[in-house]
């Protein structure tokens, strides 16, 4: 199988339940910053949730840059929050 249109399906694909196992730990990793990130900044939050749920589960678009930009937009701005005193 050459293509495939979620990032679940091509895990599967691609490495077996094994990968897909671990594909799912990483994205439940995922989950608990990106629901702070929606607690603490939900304009940005959404603004990121939203293209990265397109992306991970309706086009191939897991593959590209934009993709990895998004993670690692959510994972700096929880833990930026987690730094900065409350105001």
């Amino acid at each position: 199988m050459s293509y495939t249109h979620t990032l679940v399906t091509y895990a599967l694909a691609k490495t077996g339940v094994i990968g897909l196992c671990a594909l799912l730990a990483y994205l439940g990793g995922l989950a608990p910053r990106v629901l702070a990130l929606l607690r603490s900044d939900p304009a940005l939050g959404w603004a990121v949730l939203g293209p990265l749920l397109m992306a991970l589960g309706a086009h191939t678009s897991f593959k590209y840059l934009d993709t990895g930009l998004l993670l690692t937009l959510a994972m700096v701005a929880a833990e930026r929050r987690k730094r900065l005193p409350p105001s």
